[in-house]
């Protein structure tokens, strides 16, 4: 029982947050991209500010989905979901209606999710943070005496 606990906490868990998120990302950047390739998407934005927004928010999102470098490509949705906030909402969401609000907010705890936790296991790459903290320790025959 213990070894399906820590292949869902260490595994499954990762894999199906970053899957969730990446492919809600990729999905709402291919709407914007399909819209004169990115640059036609918002009333009062700068088509070339909706084109480098469109296009970092599809690559974020398949890097989330594929694991690699997930928490940076996580940090860049969190800086294009900043300004999104800021520019939709002039900063305060709070005086929307909470029916408007729903799923902004579960998005958010899930790129919270995926930032905090990684990508997991099963990624292309477990990134930067993890990757030395795995590495094994050489035998004992491999150290020589002094």
């Amino acid at each position: 029982m213990a070894d399906i606990e820590k292949m869902a906490r260490d595994r499954l868990g990762p894999m199906v947050a970053r899957l969730g998120l990446g492919l809600v990302v990729v999905y709402h950047a291919w709407g914007r991209i399909t819209h004169s390739g990115g640059a036609n998407w918002h009333s009062t934005m700068p088509p070339t500010a909706q084109l480098l927004y469109a296009w970092a928010e599809l690559f974020a999102g398949l890097f989330v989905v594929l694991g690699l470098h997930c928490r940076i490509a996580c940090g860049i949705l969190v800086a294009l979901t900043a300004c999104s906030a800021w520019i939709d909402y002039s900063a305060n969401q709070f005086s929307q209606p909470i029916s408007r609000l729903e799923a902004p907010w579960l998005f958010y705890c899930l790129l919270a999710t995926a930032l905090f936790v990684g990508p997991g296991d099963w990624a292309l790459t477990i990134g930067f943070a993890r990757g030395k903290a795995r590495s094994k320790p050489a035998p004992p025959s491999a150290i020589r005496a002094a």
